[in-house]
């Protein structure tokens, strides 16, 4: 179980600090509204924070319930060596197979401040780091293990890969907007030359 624990704690530390450095984008690129109608920048993190906390809901149920459990367990689990299935997980959400929160209450409704955003995610790592540093809720989790069932640690790595899926999405503004500006420059200088050869 080490190994899966490791891998999490790296990659949510590593998507968090990529959600961070989205906050230093310029104000312009973090509200600009796509031309499909979609998801500003800011918009998409609010969503995060928002979906991340409903997560973090569920993940805590889950670990309640190993602790819960872990007593009872006739220690049979322990016989099957702990797997994360990332495969599993990342299928699950593309495919849309998942239903934990109903998206009204993951919908941006844009009336966040964007330091609270950034405070809230802040927090949110560090409730996924004392989780992973957390012996008696990584016994407990390991203890109850049953392989295909998605429990606490699994959980959290869904939302790490949430993150990344929105850090892509991320990326995609950033250069619809780039792409956007570059051509309204060269727009400015066509009309600019034009009148200049007319004058």
């Amino acid at each position: 179980m080490d190994s899966a624990i490791a891998k999490t704690r790296t990659e949510l530390i590593n998507a968090f600090n990529r959600m961070f450095d989205v906050f230093a984008f310029r104000e312009d690129v973090l509200y600009y509204q796509p031309l499909n109608g979609g998801w500003s920048i800011y918009q998409v993190l609010e969503h995060v924070a928002m979906a991340n906390h409903f997560l973090l809901r569920i993940v805590n149920k889950q670990v309640e319930k190993a602790l819960h459990w872990t007593n009872r367990s006739d220690k049979r689990s322990m016989l099957q060596p702990y797997v994360l299935d990332a495969g599993r997980l990342k299928n699950m959400e593309l495919n849309g197979s998942y239903i934990w929160v109903p998206q009204r209450y993951t919908e941006p409704a844009g009336d966040m401040p964007l330091l609270q955003v950034k405070m809230t995610l802040h927090d949110q790592l560090k409730q996924g780091l004392e989780l992973l540093e957390n012996e008696k809720v990584l016994n407990a989790i390991e203890a109850t293990y049953v392989a295909g069932k998605i429990d606490a640690l699994h959980y959290l790595y869904f939302l790490l890969q949430h993150m990344h899926r929105h850090l892509g999405q991320v990326c995609r503004l950033q250069q619809e907007f780039s792409q956007l500006q570059r051509q309204s420059l060269y727009n400015d200088r066509a009309r600019l030359v034009k009148a200049i050869c007319l004058n």
